[in-house]
């Protein structure tokens, strides 16, 4: 079964135990906190990080949110280190009163915002949209930095304990983060996961409150946890969309033939001991489909039936991939050639009932499918990949649209 595209939970627990363990940190050993210097140079070269990654990201896994995200939220990170940075090494005046927490808040609009904008779009939109709200959040920062007055509107944050209303933001805002991740961000490789983690280490920065304007030691050190996350979260993305990549048909959303490959000479992580059946697609007259339809409505139906394979081979723990053209394979561990051809009439069936649109035409199509069993071990499974393409080829040449086993002969 095609592994789903994993939302992030364990980029959440890894957070959680990272927040654990610099909170146990921070309050046994006193030095974590203490290091300011350390702190702000790991924090702002981690940002920069974050930046970098960010803007290279898009020419290797084509995502608007990460784009947009290593823009928004690295630089937000980067303004919240530069400034006790250069307060520390050249003695420049800190910020007026409230600006880290105006940069608290904007951390939150950054991850509202990078929730609803859709991942794939024309790189020159991807580019259009990540200026004007990085200009926008440019420009609001030297604002922040720059007048003394503006950002007294934010002094709620300055709270008094778990009585006080304002308390109470941080932690809902991140719930509602955490949510919206959930219900909307599925299938994104990691991108749900990583926004709900960064909420996360926002909800623990905004309890700990302000010091009359002033970030707390830990909250320090909590800001470069979310630069840490941000970093993380990035690269685990890029891995787990490589991964995809590497395995899956980009046309057809099931294994490609790479993976059928590994497969076939036992390199894949799978059960191929005997029983094994194997059973080989083909549809029925597909070059009459490419040549009265066109391409398009050829690659439209080459996926619809893709998938209609795929949903009921799964359903019986089969494994489909592309074995080439409109050639599918499928893999039954632990099932015998009778139970597996069983399954793929009615996987035929089901193909031979479905309708693709093909603009103001449905096109109907069917498939031949040939089955052959490992029955023991000695039997090299290209062996029986050419016992199933000679059944498909009976089912061919007795009139198609019908499932023929073979059987496996050891020469």
């Amino acid at each position: 079964m095609i592994k789903k595209n994993r939302w992030g939970f364990r980029l959440v627990l890894l957070t959680v135990l990272l927040c654990a363990v610099s909170i146990y940190a921070a309050l046994n050993y006193p030095f974590v906190t203490e290091s300011s210097r350390f702190l702000f140079s790991c924090g702002s070269i981690l940002s920069i990080m974050v930046i970098v990654t960010g803007h290279l990201s898009y020419k290797r896994v084509h995502n608007c949110k990460v784009y947009l995200l290593g823009y928004l939220q690295g630089f937000t990170l980067f303004s919240f280190f530069a400034s006790f940075l250069a307060a520390d090494l050249f003695n420049a005046p800190l910020p007026p009163h409230n600006f880290y927490g105006a940069l608290i808040i904007l951390s939150y609009i950054n991850l509202l915002i990078t929730i609803p904008v859709k991942s794939l779009l024309k790189y020159s939109m991807v580019r259009s949209i990540t200026l004007l709200l990085f200009t926008i959040e440019l420009i609001l920062v030297d604002i922040c930095y720059l007048s003394p007055h503006a950002t007294d509107w934010i002094g709620f944050i300055n709270f008094i304990g778990m009585s006080d209303y304002f308390f109470w933001i941080g932690p809902v805002l991140s719930l509602v983060i955490i949510l919206l991740c959930s219900a909307l961000l599925k299938n994104e490789f990691h991108i749900g996961g990583l926004i709900a983690s960064l909420s996360i280490v926002f909800a623990v920065i905004w309890v700990y409150g302000l010091d009359n304007g002033v970030p707390l030691k830990m909250q320090q050190l909590f800001m470069v946890v979310a630069a840490v996350v941000l970093l993380t979260g990035i690269m685990f993305h890029w891995v787990s969309k490589i991964e995809h990549r590497v395995v899956i048909d980009p046309l057809l959303q099931i294994y490609n033939r790479e993976y059928c490959s590994k497969i076939i000479s036992e390199q894949a992580p799978m059960e191929l001991s005997p029983p094994l059946s194997i059973a080989m697609v083909d549809i029925d007259h597909f070059k009459h489909v490419n040549d009265s339809y066109g391409h398009q409505a050829g690659d439209a139906v080459l996926y619809t039936v893709a998938q209609a394979v795929h949903a009921d081979a799964v359903a019986h723990g089969g494994i489909v991939c592309r074995y080439g053209g409109e050639e599918l394979a499928v893999f039954f561990p632990g099932k015998r050639v009778k139970e597996t051809a069983a399954i793929m009439n009615t996987c035929r069936t089901t193909v031979e009932k479905i309708l693709t649109d093909a603009g103001k035409k449905k096109i109907a199509v069917t498939v031949s499918v040939g089955v052959a069993e490992r029955t023991e071990s000695a039997q090299p499974v290209t062996l029986v990949m050419h016992a199933a393409d000679k059944a498909l080829y009976k089912a061919k040449k007795g009139g198609r649209n019908q499932v023929k086993t073979g059987s496996v002969r050891l020469s």
